[in-house]
């Protein structure tokens, strides 16, 4: 995907320097040039793009049957748009090399049809994947919920309550989703209204949507492999300030902490409770007739350590 798109951008470039730079002696002669969908490096440049959708397609359909536990059949659907997206953008490619002329559009009835079909599958796929991915993870978060444990602002942990670590994933896939989708939309919208806009959207959707999938990756590896962020570090609701300061009170407590300290505690997410332990300790001599006693401590009360000799 980041080489298709990256090539994508290089057509791009050439074709603007060819256009504005080479022509920009001829008035009209750039604008008539980059009008012209019939040459190689635009046959090319939109087999790109389609190579790009369809990878995009194919790997998010991919992460819905992992996510969905590997049921295929949640995958139908957006396998079949995948193949209908890949029939209008090949057939798109073999009209532009074969019936388009130089006087030939984008708007050109001949490939009109095929060209709304496949921005449309776009728009719809990418929704509909979203969709799905977002409210399996809603689901698997809502199911784990009564397990979840939380940290109040006076140090007390609550059980069945915050925000699961989750619901950052499908922040993350909202806003990617949604950062592409727009320029699915005002793309598929100004072609429909026969815009030139379009050729904004058209020129620069290859490396949106390149942006999108692996901002989703990056966003999450990153978040998740922070060391203040790690399961083992955070409890799954609370502020900064909360969970630094009970560390910091936990780290100054020099004694054996006892009920009352223990319920408003707890430690890489789990709660710790009281415990008895009961410590006897025999002492023997030689040549008085011997001494025998216990040092019993009872950590559940709380006690201070008291001798019985």
């Amino acid at each position: 995907m980041f080489f298709f798109a990256t090539f994508h951008l290089t057509l791009d470039g050439y074709r603007y320097m060819h256009a504005y730079v080479d022509l920009a002696d001829v008035p009209g002669a750039g604008a008539k040039w980059l009008a012209n969908v019939s040459t190689w490096h635009q046959v090319l440049k939109d087999a790109l793009y389609g190579m790009t959708e369809l990878i995009g397609d194919l790997v998010g359909t991919y992460r819905v049957y992992v996510i969905w536990g590997r049921n295929w059949k949640v995958t139908l659907l957006p396998s079949l748009l995948a193949i209908a997206s890949a029939v209008s953008g090949f057939t798109l490619v073999g009209l532009y090399a074969t019936k388009i002329t130089s006087t030939d559009t984008m708007f050109s009835p001949t490939i009109q049809r095929w060209t709304q079909t496949f921005f449309s599958v776009s728009v719809i796929q990418t929704a509909l994947i979203t969709g799905l991915i977002v409210y399996r993870i809603r689901q698997v978060d809502q199911l784990g919920a009564k397990f979840r444990l939380s940290i109040s602002s006076v140090g007390e942990v609550r059980v069945g309550s915050g925000e699961g670590k989750l619901m950052y994933v499908v922040w993350v896939l909202v806003e990617s989703a949604g950062f592409l989708l727009i320029f699915e939309v005002m793309l598929l919208g100004t072609y429909i209204a026969n815009n030139n806009a379009q050729y904004i959207f058209l020129n620069t959707i290859a490396c949106i949507v390149g942006i999108s999938f692996t901002a989703n990756t990056i966003r999450s590896t990153m978040h998740f492999s922070c060391p203040f962020n790690s399961q083992t570090d955070t409890w799954n609701s609370g502020s900064h300030s909360n969970r630094e300061g009970f560390h910091n009170q936990h780290a100054r407590t020099s004694r054996i902490p006892g009920p009352s300290t223990f319920s408003q505690q707890s430690y890489s997410g789990y709660p710790m409770h009281p415990i008895t332990i009961n410590v006897t300790k025999c002492v023997g001599t030689h040549g008085d007739g011997g001494i025998e006693g216990t040092i019993d401590y009872d950590v559940e009360s709380g006690g201070d350590i008291g001798e019985k000799l």
